[in-house]
């Protein structure tokens, strides 16, 4: 009878972690440049010249979201392994929820109305492509045996 199927991990957790804080700010990067779409900008040099103008305060802001997170996104990872949740959906709704109360700590609550509760969505929607991007570089793995390796299923026999 063989065994489950293993493979190491791709990249270190950190890389991981790193790289969906820069997915989340490249989310709300982007949406500024299809806002500026929205508001009539027909040019695709117009275009591009808003995006290029953005990317500065893009990084800034994958900078802001790693310092933000650097405490709370491992004891969520934490509490997400202890508790044997699904990978993948459970790295979307954690970070989805963190964009979430983010949002809501710094500026936009939802009890603003319409304008607080669309970037308390935004905030959330960007953070679940951050928990995507994490959970894609880590390799996208399944449940954790406890010894270095990543359980990705049983072969068939």
């Amino acid at each position: 009878m063989t065994g489950p199927v293993t493979r190491p991990r791709t990249c270190s957790p950190v890389v991981a972690w790193l790289t969906g804080c820069a997915a989340t700010a490249l989310t709300g990067y982007w949406a500024i440049g299809v806002a500026d779409l929205a508001g009539g900008q027909s040019e695709p040099l117009g275009f591009l010249a808003v995006l290029a103008g953005a990317l500065p305060g893009a990084l800034a802001y994958a900078a802001l979201v790693a310092f933000l997170t650097a405490i709370p996104m491992p004891l969520l990872v934490l509490a997400e392994r202890a508790a044997h949740w699904r990978r993948g959906a459970s790295d979307f709704l954690t970070a989805a929820l963190m964009g979430a109360v983010l949002a809501q700590l710094f500026g936009w609550p939802v009890l603003d109305g319409p304008r607080g509760i669309a970037m308390t969505l935004f905030a959330a929607f960007s953070g679940g492509v951050g928990g995507l991007a994490y959970w894609l570089a880590a390799g996208r793995p399944g449940p954790c045996r406890g010894d270095g390796e990543i359980e990705l299923g049983r072969a068939q026999a």
